[in-house]
């Protein structure tokens, strides 16, 4: 397992316990609401939708039927987390 594979299997980890403590369910395959999401990444719900609406967001899954609802699986939340780590450099 490579260290990014490593870091965002520990980052969904750590996802699935705050979610657990903060009242928020996970489904059996590992989706959340887009408010619990918003919250992961520290952003404001409507911010999510919006960087969703310009395809900037992690993926997600859309579900039309009993109204529109969107739900993001804790892996790509660690994903787009661990992806935009950056590193700098001590001089």
């Amino acid at each position: 397992m490579t260290d990014l594979q490593q870091r965002i299997a520990s980052t969904e980890k750590e996802f699935r316990v705050w979610c657990e403590m903060n009242g928020f369910s996970v489904s059996p395959d590992g989706r959340v609401s887009e408010t619990a999401a918003a919250q992961l990444l520290g952003l404001e719900t409507s911010t999510l939708a919006n960087l969703r609406s310009m395809g900037l967001s992690p993926a997600y899954f859309r579900r039309s039927w009993g109204g529109t609802r969107n739900s993001y699986r804790l892996r790509d939340l660690a994903l787009h987390i661990e992806n935009s780590r950056t590193v700098g450099v001590l001089e």
